[in-house]
């Protein structure tokens, strides 16, 4: 009971949040979101930043990167801003369903979406730069799959790390086409839009429940004339 009304869990943030400053927001209250964003906004510069950089050289728009900002909302009010810049990798909740509840872990099916914005392009531009809109959902459609990648992190799994982080994702659908119009020159963002499932497991704090380390027992096998085969089984935990 002390779990349901005191300090709780969720993913590997810990409820009430400390007032810190050193990591952002997101890290701290939705770490399964924030690591999902870092691990997709580095999946789309690996694979994709030099083609495109290059591309986009030729058509004379310079771009700062695959991915100049990674942003955890929805990227519409940052189209107009000039404090930005292009291309915006956007990923974000749009709802949560819970599909199991124990005094031990919680688990969720969120759907999840995300858009990858290029700048303003003209046709020609567009020509040239729009198929790297399939090459994202490409890539994200692979990351969310494997869940690793051997030049990220070491190739360790991403998926799974932690007390209680994301478990799974799959890339549901996408889209591709104008995102939103400018009103002064009538020019279109291009963009991939979609939307991911993601499976959760949201756990209590390391420490919460008794250790089983130290616990062991074993499993003795007695036939019927009273003969006795002792730790058939034995079993021990770790630390």
């Amino acid at each position: 009971m002390a779990l349901e009304t005191g300090t709780f869990a969720f993913g590997a943030a810990v409820f009430p949040l400390t007032p810190s400053t050193a990591n952002p927001l997101v890290r701290d209250a939705d770490p399964a979101l924030a690591t999902a964003l870092d691990f997709f906004a580095w999946g789309i510069e690996n694979y994709l930043g030099a083609r495109l950089l290059a591309q986009a050289a030729l058509q004379g728009l310079a771009l700062p990167g695959a991915v100049a900002i990674k942003i955890g909302i929805e990227p519409s009010p940052f189209l107009y801003s000039d404090q930005f810049k292009f291309p915006i990798f956007a990923l974000y909740r749009k709802q949560d369903a819970w599909d199991e509840h124990t005094v031990v872990f919680d688990k969720s099916r969120s759907t999840w979406e995300f858009a990858y914005v290029l700048p303003p392009l003209t046709p020609l531009q567009q020509d040239a730069l729009n198929p790297i809109l399939r090459g994202v959902a490409a890539v994200l459609r692979r990351l969310a799959h494997q869940g690793v990648d051997p030049g990220y992190l070491s190739g360790a799994p991403v998926w799974g790390q932690g007390y209680g982080r994301l478990q799974n994702a799959r890339l549901v659908s996408a889209s591709y086409g104008g995102f939103e119009k400018l009103d002064a020159n009538q020019q279109y963002y291009r963009a991939v839009t979609g939307r991911i499932e993601v499976l959760e497991r949201e756990m209590p704090v390391a420490g919460a429940f008794d250790s089983l380390a130290g616990v062991d027992g074993a499993l003795d096998v007695t036939d019927s004339d009273g003969t006795t085969v002792p730790d058939v089984v034995d079993v021990r935990t770790g630390p």
